[in-house]
């Protein structure tokens, strides 16, 4: 659905879904905010959103599996999955070339795999601080 450019019909959408959320090749969507009443789900996979600055809309998640983002050319920071607790099993975050910070991470503090590639402008991984054990793939 390259034409896509907003979630917001999907704020119906509370609690816990009972599947994972795929968005991929999304080339104008450029915000999350229809999926702010989440709390859980099994994955969201964000691939190709071309728009996609930031993981606003996210705030209300509290537990998921995964989380993979992949070559999202805008994405500039993780900021959206600023809760104070998050639980998330895997993380992937490959080839978003303006992604700068991990900042929004700070709630997570155990995973399963982390797995960081080719996200050229990167600078530090300090919004990990809290990280305190990975159990698979790092």
């Amino acid at each position: 659905m390259p034409s896509l450019q907003s979630l917001s019909g999907l704020r119906g959408l509370t609690g816990a879904l009972p599947g994972a959320l795929t968005i991929k090749y999304c080339t104008l969507l450029s915000s999350l905010g229809g999926l702010m009443n989440v709390t859980s789900a099994s994955g969201i996979t964000i691939t190709s959103a071309g728009n996609l600055s930031s993981l606003g809309g996210l705030g209300g998640l509290k537990n998921i599996s995964r989380i993979e983002l992949v070559s999202n050319p805008e994405l500039r920071s993780l900021a959206g999955l600023n809760s104070s607790s998050i639980q998330v099993g895997n993380l992937t975050l490959r080839h978003n070339a303006k992604l700068r910070s991990l900042h929004g991470c700070e709630g997570i503090s155990a995973l399963q795999n982390l797995i960081v590639e080719f996200n050229d402008a990167l600078e530090s991984g300090s919004g990990l601080g809290r990280l305190r054990n990975v159990t698979g793939q790092l």
